[in-house]
């Protein structure tokens, strides 16, 4: 299985006087901009995907549907409350061996959430630093399960690798 990890776009700061909550905090135009490019250059990838997961917050939640549609995914996008800032990462890596069949995962969420669970993929713990910039995404590769220190990098790309991609 694949796992792809991408963290959400470019969202509303927090001390915008239009800011609503932290959960309803939506994509900048910019980062609405900048997500689809990222998304188109994910199309180059031919990447095969059998379930997207997502954050429930409203910035991750768009980041999830502009990828899914650019990757033409037939499915729902389902929301995970462990990607959510304040999820149990362990849980998360846990419940992917009920999806061990899938060819490809992603997982939209955020920072540092999305670092720690790489690292919890790659390690078997929370230790090491894996920063993931607005709309980056990496590939883990697992095939032994239960997850959790079983995946290899496949690779990682930063939003500006990403956009020169789109271009190509």
């Amino acid at each position: 299985m694949e796992v792809y990890l991408i963290r959400h776009g470019t969202a509303l700061s927090r001390e915008s006087a239009d800011a609503p909550s932290d959960a309803e905090r939506p994509l900048t135009p910019k980062g609405t901009k900048k997500t689809r490019k990222a998304a188109k250059a994910l199309t180059t990838l031919r990447l095969t995907i059998d379930r997207v997961f997502t954050s429930p917050l409203l910035r991750a939640r768009q980041t999830a549907d502009i990828v899914a549609e650019a990757l033409r995914f037939k499915g729902q996008v389902e929301e995970l409350t462990e990607l959510a800032p304040e999820g149990d990462l362990e849980k998360l890596v846990g419940s992917l061996t009920s999806h061990k069949d899938c060819q490809g995962i992603l997982l939209v969420g955020h920072q540092p959430n999305l670092g720690e669970t790489a690292s919890l993929l790659l390690t078997g713990n929370t230790a090491l630093e894996i920063d993931f910039k607005k709309s980056a995404v990496c590939c883990i590769k697992v095939d032994t399960f239960p997850a959790r220190g079983h995946g290899s990098l496949g690779w990682m790309l930063a939003p500006k690798q990403l956009r020169k991609l789109a271009k190509s």
